[in-house]
């Protein structure tokens, strides 16, 4: 008989081996692929570092461009000028900006200065032209007075046909050049009557305009109505005429009624004040007085008895009372 025991013991751990493989789980092939991602997630890892790192010196590097750029580049020299009495310090830059302001400002103000000179010089030129040919006309039109022709009587004409048609040619031809000697000193009358109201609208425009420097409030519409009529009542007061205001052209002498408008309502209202706040006091039986009338009363006093005495104490009382 066969030993079967043994067999059955080699079967039996056979079975219980192959169940405890089939059981246990096998950690050998787990490990090796944790392994391998562990071997893996440094190399990503040095990666992203690595990258991480080259950002930081970029950056770093580009601010140390920037320091050195802002380090290079030189501080601006200031320069001391004075504007309105203070002394400022400016830069370079700010000068030459203020000084092509300036010149361009400057050099309008010299070419508006140009334009009006010249303007002035042609018209002072036409005027004198003007005037000439005035002084020629009135020599003509004397000469032509002096050889005034007469139109040939209607009995030459039966006498001497041909003398008197020479006449009245001759006296046709005088008689329109003295109409057209009258038509040119017409027209230069009437272009000098221009003229001079071309000046005196220009010359109200520049007094207007100093006017309104002098007094500002003019430009308020409703305070210039007020102060007009302040202005006019003010004249009248010392004895000008409506009409005569009117015709004050010159800015100055308006500027002057204004000013004497303004102290006569300030003197008013300093009168009104000085009236209001010392009115005339009102002294009652048994009221207390005033210091003031008490040491007037006590000076009387003093002044009575050195006057009775004579002694030197009542002087020395009269005159202390006095100091």
């Amino acid at each position: 008989m066969v030993d079967t025991t043994n067999t059955q013991e080699e079967n039996t751990g056979s079975i219980e081996d192959i169940a405890k493989s089939l059981l246990v789980p096998d950690e050998t092939a787990p490990q090796e692929e944790v392994k391998e991602e562990t071997s893996q997630e440094p190399v990503e890892a040095s990666g992203e570092q690595e990258e991480a790192v080259e950002e930081v010196q970029a950056e770093s590097n580009e601010e140390e461009t920037q320091d050195q750029e802002v380090q290079e580049q030189p501080e601006e020299e200031l320069y001391t000028v004075k504007a309105d009495g203070k002394e400022i310090q400016v830069p370079l830059k700010d000068l030459l900006r203020s000084y092509a302001g300036n010149s361009h400002i400057q050099a309008k103000m010299r070419e508006q200065s140009d334009f009006q000179k010249k303007m002035e010089a042609e018209a002072n030129a036409l005027s004198n032209q003007r005037k000439d040919l005035q002084t020629k006309l009135d020599a003509v039109e004397k000469n032509y007075k002096s050889q005034e022709m007469k139109r040939p009587p209607m009995e030459l004409l039966q006498t001497d046909p041909i003398k008197y048609m020479e006449e009245i040619e001759k006296f046709n031809i005088h008689k329109e050049e003295m109409e057209n000697l009258q038509a040119e000193r017409q027209k230069l009358a009437l272009q000098e009557n221009e003229k001079a109201e071309q000046q005196r609208v220009a010359y109200l425009q520049e007094q207007g305009q100093a006017l309104v420097e002098y007094i500002p409030d003019l430009k308020d519409a409703e305070k210039a109505d007020s102060i007009k009529k302040s202005m006019v009542q003010t004249a009248v007061q010392y004895g000008f005429t409506e009409s005569d205001i009117n015709s004050i052209q010159d800015a100055r002498a308006l500027k002057l009624l204004h000013d004497v408008m303004l102290f006569n309502q300030a003197k008013s209202a300093k009168d009104g004040n000085v009236q209001k706040s010392n009115p005339r006091p009102f002294i009652q039986t048994g009221a207390k007085q005033s210091p003031s009338a008490n040491q007037t009363k006590q000076r009387e006093k003093a002044f009575q008895n050195m006057k009775q005495s004579g002694s030197v104490e009542d002087v020395a009382r009269w005159i202390a009372q006095g100091e």
